[in-house]
């Protein structure tokens, strides 16, 4: 599924609902109850289309299904086979790097991928997920390899052996291991045996995500 130009497509919707301008930028952010900041940033294309399932159901309750079309996503309750996930950056299979903030999930995406529903466990919840495109090989003894794309699903908390993406808080930085803990600490470890774990202190790591599936493309 390929999506429509989502800037035009709003700036349409504007100047048909403003009557070709004859209404503000504001009463339309007010009719579509969501800040003006965003409204403007979308018309003046300096913001992505929206990400968010509260922000996509607004859009919906004023302009229908026609909203999953333009942002390339399956609208609820169809028979699409197909998953729209949103591809949110980079993250580091290796020694843990800084990333800018629109590398990692917390912060947003314009890009998505299509996958079939049946790649997903039936109860990991669509909105759960989110891609990242990994750097580096230390996950390679798990058959994750740099330049694969993995699918994680969005959780808080894990098992000792779980493979997850986690932010260190001292270096705001990401990276993906097999996680253990262990009195009081959490020692994030490669499956790359030229690679030394990372241990750090429990408080100071947070889990973002944990691994659904990872697809590799042969060039």
């Amino acid at each position: 599924m390929i999506s429509m130009d989502f800037h035009k497509w709003i700036k349409e919707k504007y100047t048909n609902w403003s009557d070709s301008g004859k209404k503000s930028v504001s009463q339309f952010a007010a009719y579509l109850e969501i800040s003006q900041p965003t409204v403007n940033a979308w018309i003046g294309e300096t913001r992505g289309q929206p990400q968010t399932r509260e922000i996509i159901n607004k859009l919906v309750a004023k302009f229908g299904d026609e909203v999953y079309e333009v942002l390339g996503l399956s609208a609820p309750g169809n028979n699409n086979p197909g998953l729209s996930i949103p591809l949110l950056g980079r993250i580091a299979a290796g020694t843990a790097i800084t990333m800018p903030p629109s590398d990692f999930p917390a912060f947003g995406s314009d890009s998505f991928i299509n996958i079939l529903r049946d790649w997903i466990p039936s109860n990991a919840k669509s909105e759960s997920l989110f891609a990242l495109e990994v750097e580096g090989d230390s996950m390679e003894g798990e058959g994750i390899h740099n330049g694969d794309t993995i699918i994680m699903r969005k959780v808080q908390t894990a098992n000792n052996g779980d493979l997850v993406a986690v932010r260190l808080d001292d270096e705001n930085s990401f990276t993906l291991k097999k996680f253990f803990r262990e009195n009081g600490t959490v020692i994030l470890q490669p499956a790359n045996p030229n690679m030394q774990p990372i241990t750090v202190p429990a408080e100071k790591v947070h889990i973002e995500g944990k691994i659904v599936i990872s697809i590799r493309r042969f060039k």
